[in-house]
């Protein structure tokens, strides 16, 4: 057998470890699919599409062996029927962020029977993306290609004890948005196409570091009381031109398409290559594809990738493909990942990939992936973690056994019954009504 199909991960010094889908949620044929992402604690799930918002929350009590219960908790609609959802994303444990095509800015509370439904405008430009700082105070905001605003959100105490609404809407309270300043230009007063950007939660000073297109990487500091930001250290021009990517959450390197399949780690202090993720043969990645289909979990030590057909486990710390793991059906591609994990000390689980599947039909679904004891029917909700002498086995292409997913077929504005009891939830509760919730975003 090949060194390759020896490959090892790790994950727990007592444990093996194998991947199989436990629930799918089918998409159908909606409106254009913009992304999908988990709560911070892993109990719900937001799918985003141009004009509406699904929120999943998980069902435990319902779950089996090898299948898990995704409900739909609650649909979010545009008021402005011109407005058009373009980024979204989790900002602390229960907001939901989200930009649109006008320049505005949305926020959503989606873990209690109250919700901000907060919108404001930022720019002029569609909204790229949206990073919240490590404290939770400022939002970097990306609008356009080039231009990086830095605003804070507070929600106002004094509108919080409004009354509830009927079971089929949630109930808005204002919040106060404050604007401080935009990035400058880094090339002489030219724009300068952002590729990535990512929070720094290490320094004295809030940092932000900034991928631009075949500038290299930068790291600002800012100050939001002078309202002033300051170029850390002379940026290092890449060698091998930067046209997209992610930061890993310590923001040590930036990872971007290869063009192989796989991925290209740079150094975010020189923004030269450091490592590459390869993958097996597939649809390769494109270098102009932003954002692009990976995912890092756990801080960092693991990163989920696809390349089209299949997706890949990497272990990050010395860029060795852990496994590959088969969508468990032909003629269809995998797009945008989202993964969630609980750490707690030195334990992890509950360890998910959910990926947006597109068939050649037409027809989308997002399928959830689970990590399981291999020969077991149980999730590994805790397994310690290994040190770096102790790994588990994993062959790249190994066989992966896919048994029926669970389907959760869409079920948007039918009135579906819950008929949940209420600690099947406990501090993770959405709505504990007998509907689905529908509500507005306003824009």
């Amino acid at each position: 057998m090949s060194n390759e199909a020896n490959a090892k991960y790790q994950l727990s010094a007592d444990a093996k470890l194998e991947f199989h889908p436990v629930a799918q949620i089918d998409v159908g044929r909606q409106d254009m699919f913009i992304d999908h992402g988990y709560s911070p604690d892993g109990s719900m799930l937001a799918i985003a599409f141009a004009t509406f918002v699904w929120l999943y929350a998980h069902t435990a009590s319902s779950d089996t062996s090898r299948q898990e219960t995704w409900a739909l908790r609650a649909v979010y609609t545009l008021q402005d029927q011109n407005a058009r959802i373009t980024c979204m994303n989790w900002s602390g444990t229960s907001v939901l962020a989200f930009g649109f095509n006008n320049g505005f800015i949305s926020l959503m509370k989606a873990n209690s029977k109250e919700s901000i439904l907060k919108g404001f405008q930022v720019s002029d430009h569609p909204i790229t993306a949206i990073e919240v700082d490590p404290e939770a105070q400022y939002m970097a905001i990306l609008a356009g290609k080039t231009e990086i605003g830095f605003w804070a959100v507070t929600p106002n105490s004094a509108s919080t004890n409004c009354p509830r609404n009927s079971v089929s809407r949630l109930t808005a309270f204002e919040a106060e948005e404050k604007s401080y300043f935009y990035l400058p230009s880094v090339v002489d007063g030219l724009s300068t196409a952002v590729c990535a950007f990512h929070w720094l939660g290490t320094s004295d000073k809030p940092t932000l570091l900034v991928a631009y297109e075949n500038k290299g990487i930068f790291r600002w500091a800012l100050d939001f009381v002078k309202y002033e930001a300051s170029i850390c250290r002379p940026p290092v021009i890449p060698v091998s031109p930067i046209t997209a990517g992610i930061f890993s959450p310590d923001g040590t390197i930036l990872l971007s398409p290869s063009g192989a399949g796989g991925f290209t780690a740079y150094d975010s202090v020189t923004s030269s290559p450091s490592r590459r993720f390869l993958a097996a043969s597939g649809i390769v990645n494109s270098g102009e594809q932003a954002p692009i289909s990976a995912k890092f979990l756990f801080g960092g030590e693991w990163l989920v990738g696809s390349n089209g057909e299949k997706l890949h486990l990497w272990q990050v710390s010395d860029a060795v493909l852990a496994c590959g793991i088969p969508l468990g059906e032909t003629d269809c591609t995998a797009g945008r990942l989202t993964v969630s994990g609980v750490l707690r000390g030195n334990a992890m689980g509950n360890v998910r990939i959910a990926t947006h599947v597109l068939r050649r039909s037409g027809e989308q679904k997002v399928v959830i992936f689970k990590a399981f004891l291999r020969g077991e029917t149980s999730p590994t909700l805790y397994a310690k973690r290994s040190s770096l002498t102790q790994y588990l086995d994993a062959a790249i292409d190994a066989p992966i056994v896919v048994t029926p997913a669970c389907t959760t077929q869409s079920t948007a504005g039918r009135g579906i019954s819950l008929g949940l009891p209420i600690a099947a939830f406990g501090s993770a509760a959405l709505l504990l009504v007998a509907s689905v919730a529908h509500s507005v975003l306003r824009p």
